[in-house]
């Protein structure tokens, strides 16, 4: 499990504007939505649907 700093990166997300924060959120989203699109494709793949 990694902790080390996890406080610190509270802090500093808690502390910042949500404007600088959207790209960040922005840019996590599309790497999930890429993931589960792939997870989706194999999973068709497989079924051979």
């Amino acid at each position: 499990m990694r902790t080390h700093g996890a406080k610190q990166q509270r802090e500093t997300v808690k502390r910042t504007p949500m404007n600088q924060l959207e790209p960040v959120f922005e840019g996590n989203w599309t790497w999930e939505h890429a993931k589960l699109k792939a997870r989706m494709q194999t999973l068709q793949r497989n079924l051979g649907a």
